[in-house]
């Protein structure tokens, strides 16, 4: 932190770093088990992030699937998945990934979202043949995100926006007190019982990439289709002592 803004400290029960899908949700569902004071911190000028782009997702085994007649299952889509990345994802992840969709879906349909039938799926991916659904008329993603926006109103939860997260407060034993963060021109001590980092990955950082992705080499093209995020989630994690799994992706 500098000495050229005021420094201002605040106190919360949680801190959720991000206020893109995963954020938002782990506020909404924070809220919901009376958590107390939360607030969100969103280092871009709106909450939403890469969740506003999906035009659909897996859905698998949710009742919206179930009710809809749709029969395909998690190793239908797994493999389906697996097979668009040729095989080179980390299959844990996309197997939890799947495993939790249908979840997921519930939860969303429980805190307020409403999904419609599409008429015209579009283009193909893995997902269509699970989840032809959205919500509003435009992508998916920008339906369920203004929809969790509207519940975190409702349900009294802080969005703070151009506010980036720059570091975790640490205490006795490693235990993670607060956050550290900064604004266009004040920067912020957010005291905390509880920290979600939720801050959207780090398309942006291509030595994170190389590290973690390989085999990437310098030289190589390389297209994300997401926003540049930096990694802020990943260094502050390894910085107050958190071990990330390596390769995220196989070789």
């Amino acid at each position: 932190m500098s000495n050229s803004n005021p420094v201002e400290t605040l106190e919360a029960d949680l801190v959720v770093a991000g206020g893109g899908g995963s954020g938002l949700a782990a506020a909404v569902s924070a809220a919901g088990q009376k958590v107390g004071k939360i607030i969100v911190l969103e280092a871009l000028n709106a909450p939403g992030g890469n969740a506003l782009f999906p035009e659909g997702f897996f859905a698998v085994n949710s009742q919206l699937q179930k009710r809809a007649g749709i029969e395909t299952g998690a190793d239908e889509s797994f493999k389906m998945m697996m097979d668009a990345a040729h095989w080179r994802l980390n299959s844990r992840l996309v197997r939890t990934l799947i495993n939790e969709s249908g979840g997921t879906v519930d939860w969303l349909e429980r805190v307020g979202i409403r999904f419609e039938k599409r008429e015209e799926i579009g283009r193909g991916g893995p997902h269509r043949p699970t989840f032809p659904f959205r919500v509003g008329k435009g992508k998916t993603g920008l339906g369920i995100m203004n929809g969790l926006i509207d519940k975190c109103k409702d349900l009294g939860i802080e969005i703070r926006t151009n506010t980036r997260v720059k570091q975790l407060i640490t205490g006795e034993g490693g235990r993670v007190t607060g956050v550290l963060a900064v604004s266009k021109d004040k920067e912020f001590k957010i005291n905390a019982k509880g920290v979600v980092i939720a801050t959207g990955g780090f398309a942006g950082n291509r030595a994170m990439i190389k590290k973690y992705i390989p085999p990437l080499e310098d030289d190589d093209e390389l297209y994300v289709g997401a926003l540049p995020h930096q990694g802020d989630g990943i260094r502050m994690a390894e910085e107050a002592g958190a071990a990330p799994a390596i390769p995220l992706a196989k070789g």
